[in-house]
């Protein structure tokens, strides 16, 4: 038997990173023990275990509850021979595992080499490619879904895959939907991260809503304009060449968390609110882009709205967008330019198989 502990922490992290990895690692290893440890994070949505159990290959999933006792404990005895493999979350984490277990270590990030030292190959991002674009291979399209969709003028909205952010997000979508012109067919993507119940309490329109679930990919192919935020699904949306427009709406600030020693800083109770609008408007003023596709190629492959925006304010603008095919246009062509092409998760597979010696 040969462990691998994956340790990760967000929905884009499992849905995009793990998912893909998994999958070909059981092909690749016929005796492979797989375990997830779900790390704490501050952006959690709460639901990240009972998503990853949709994930059949994988043996074990620890919440991030669980996190600490089962650093010290786990439900098996583990082999002697293991890897431990960081996909999202904090380094530490992952480096506390493999001192625990005395297993081999690798890492997948955007970037971050901290605690270096503990990892035998950290894999970049912008060095052996997007482990996001191996989602692709694993996905399975629902061809009547796309033949049934693609004559319209869809206009899609993502309302996130965090409770807080959704709770905001899928009211504001709704009214601004409210004053698109009748040819749009707006459709709402609701993510498998985000309870039946949740999306009941935050429904505020009396019209029965085209909602669809875990059918992400035909959505983004089929959107005449894509309507999201900065976050995971801007770099797919730019795979699939889609038209978007990212926007962040400064409406309710108390839901947006930012990283590091600023987040924490900004959540201290006491005029949290206030906090975080003087942190947002500082942001607008220094910051060029939001979204991930446009900051990390330096121009706007998207185009972006921010601020302390209205409902007819959105509705504008996306109206503007999708009624000009010059824009649309310009918009694939600039998605057309990106590099799409990644081996990163071929090499993180061959990296694992050698420990298994």
């Amino acid at each position: 038997m040969f462990d691998v502990f994956i340790t990760t922490n967000g929905p884009g992290e499992i849905t995009t990173w793990v998912a893909p990895f998994v999958k070909r690692l059981k092909k690749e290893i016929k005796e492979v023990r797989i375990s997830l440890f779900i790390v704490p994070c501050r952006f959690k949505t709460g639901t990240e275990a009972d998503v990853a159990k949709e994930i059949s290959e994988i043996d074990y999933i620890f919440s991030a509850e669980e996190f600490t006792s089962r650093l010290v404990n786990i439900p098996f005895t583990p082999s002697k021979k293991g890897c431990v493999v960081f996909l999202g979350g904090d380094l530490a984490k992952a480096a506390l595992l493999k001192k625990r277990y005395g297993f081999r270590a690798i890492a997948y990030t955007e970037g971050d080499e901290s605690f270096k030292g503990a990892f035998d190959k950290i894999f970049k991002r912008d060095i052996d490619g997007d482990l996001m674009f191996s989602f692709f291979d694993i996905y399975i399209k629902d061809t009547a879904l796309i033949k049934e969709l693609k004559t319209k003028k869809n206009i899609v909205f993502f309302p996130g895959s965090r409770p807080e952010q959704f709770k905001v997000l899928f009211p504001l979508w709704q009214k601004v939907s409210r004053l698109l012109p009748a040819d749009f067919n707006c459709l709402f993507n609701i993510s498998s991260f985000i309870p039946d119940e949740i999306v009941s309490k935050n429904k505020i329109d009396s019209r029965t809503l085209n909602i669809y679930r875990n059918k992400t990919v035909e959505l983004m192919e089929t959107a005449k304009l894509a309507i999201t935020i900065p976050g995971t699904n801007n770099i797919q949306l730019a795979y699939l060449q889609t038209p978007s427009l990212i926007t962040f709406p400064f409406s309710d600030p108390k839901v947006v968390n930012f990283p590091g020693i600023i987040g924490l800083l900004a959540n201290i109770p006491g005029f949290r609110k206030q906090k975080k609008l003087f942190l947002l408007r500082l942001l607008d003023k220094k910051t060029q882009f939001t979204s991930l596709v446009n900051s990390k190629n330096n121009r706007e492959i998207f185009p972006e709205l921010r601020g302390e925006l209205t409902v007819k304010q959105i509705a504008i603008k996306i109206e503007e967008l999708a009624n000009s095919e010059n824009k649309l246009k310009k918009i694939k062509e600039n998605c057309a330019s990106l590099s799409k092409e990644s081996l990163v998760l071929d090499k993180m597979i061959e990296k694992v198989k050698t420990y298994n010696v």
